[in-house]
């Protein structure tokens, strides 16, 4: 029996501090798995054609992309809650896929093939000053995918002001700009989510920033077509063999007869699933006699994300997504 294949792919959310610092840090799953082979710099090719030098930044198992690393984000017109797919190819060299906020891949810049390809930049000095970072708009007017309401960029306006990404907020209070990080990351997790129709738990917006992470990248990489429903497994929700369904999802979807939902995994299998109600008027509910069968057979864990897409509303068939505790970030 082969061996299996260490995975060579990973991806990365943008946040508002990965722009601050002007590097990029490798998961360090990836780095124990094909750190000892990585040289000094790497290259980063993107769909393009166009291949990025960029200087690797090592301090003991941590690992970034540092040098070069800001210029090929303001070349793209990368900014917070942005998506990079990562694939190594081996000896340095990585491919890269950039999603923008409407979870589609950005349309990348002209390149013509054959072109000096993107050097190091000069060695910056030991000191930078927090300097703002000026996002390029040209790229969102021209890609055709960027097709944002002016309400949509509006908002979004707002949410940068709130996180000091202007050069007025850079002096001030600390604790203050960190609070309004904080704000902003759960505002960007709930519109990305309310973009993509997908419901959540109203204690959803308290989760843990890596758990916010994990949630943008769950629904990003499973991009539901069909109204859908977002759970974080805790223990209870498989020791107690109940899952309660985000109420909002409930109300417009399950109606209060709803006795029975179906349960369907990407192989096609099937589980029946009782959903009990205590609500008049519906709205929310319990998973109840079947998911405990499913959550063993699906093996899940604390931690896990689930994404259960309505397939079917006359049957009421949820398909069933898992995103797990392992899948590298």
């Amino acid at each position: 029996m082969a061996a299996e294949t260490p995975s060579s792919h990973f991806f990365k959310i943008i946040r508002h501090s990965t722009l601050q610092d002007k590097k990029l840090g490798i998961p360090k799953v990836f780095v124990k798995k094909f750190g000892n082979e990585l040289s000094t710099v790497a290259t980063i090719t993107v769909p393009n054609g166009r291949v990025w030098k960029v200087e690797l930044m090592k301090d003991g198992t941590n690992i970034w992309f540092h040098g070069g690393w800001h210029e090929f984000v303001e070349y793209h017109s990368i900014s917070t809650g942005y998506f990079l797919l990562f694939r190594y190819e081996k000896n340095s060299n990585f491919h890269v896929f950039i999603f923008d906020m409407s979870a589609c891949e950005i349309r990348y810049p002209h390149y013509c093939v054959g072109l000096k390809n993107d050097s190091l930049p000069p060695k910056p000095p030991a000191f930078n000053s927090a300097l703002e970072i000026k996002r390029k708009s040209t790229a969102s007017l021209e890609s055709p995918i960027f097709t944002r309401s002016h309400e949509s960029r509006s908002k979004r306006c707002k949410m940068e002001e709130a996180v000091g990404m202007k050069k007025s907020d850079s002096i001030g209070d600390e604790s203050e700009r960190e609070s309004k990080r904080t704000k902003f990351d759960e505002h960007e997790l709930l519109d990305i989510l309310e973009e993509m129709r997908i419901y959540v738990k109203m204690n959803f917006r308290y989760i843990a920033a890596k758990e916010k992470e994990r949630a943008i990248a769950a629904a990003r990489l499973f991009k539901p077509k069909n109204p859908s429903f977002m759970v974080i497994i805790r223990p209870r929700d498989v020791c107690k063999c109940t899952m309660y369904v985000p109420f909002e999802f409930g109300k417009k979807y399950l109606t209060r007869d709803a006795k029975l939902v179906k349960l369907q995994d990407h192989d096609g299998r099937e589980w029946s699933v009782k959903l009990w109600n205590k609500r008049p008027k519906g709205g929310g509910g319990d998973f109840t006699h079947g998911w405990s069968a499913f959550a063993k057979d699906k093996n899940l864990k604390d931690g896990d994300i689930c994404m259960f897409e309505l397939i079917s509303e006359k049957n009421i068939v949820l398909k069933v997504s898992v995103f797990s505790t392992t899948t590298v970030l």
